[in-house]
């Protein structure tokens, strides 16, 4: 089993929807394809190529997300800004919520995931 991620931000209907069902193509089964997409109506177009497929689709991300210079994703009341720093190679993340443990928790996380996605 092996899990591919597929970078499709930026792009917008139809292309999302027809890279993920060539990239779906290529796999075996019990492989794991994460896409990554910003356009809002691949929230449709992807459940609706997994239920032409037969492809299972396991989680999707809704959290509400604005693009500053960075990335604004606000969970439950509480939110994350994932800033990239102007001069150097590294990004600020920042939190709010309704308290500093919270926040702080958040902050870890968000760091974590960061870390993860750069490999």
């Amino acid at each position: 089993m092996t899990e591919k991620t597929l970078n499709l931000r930026g792009l917008k209907c139809p292309l999302p929807a027809l890279r993920t069902k060539k990239a779906l193509a290529a796999m075996q089964s019990g492989d794991i394809l994460i896409v990554e997409c910003t356009d809002a109506l691949t929230r449709i177009d992807i459940p609706n190529l997994c239920n032409q497929t037969g492809d299972t689709l396991e989680d999707t991300a809704k959290e509400k997300r604005d693009l500053i210079d960075g990335v604004k994703i606000t969970l439950n009341g509480s939110s994350v800004m994932i800033l990239p720093d102007a001069d150097k190679a590294l990004f600020h993340v920042t939190a709010e919520a309704e308290n500093e443990k919270k926040a702080k928790d958040l902050v870890t996380s968000y760091v974590e995931k960061i870390k993860k996605w750069q490999g």
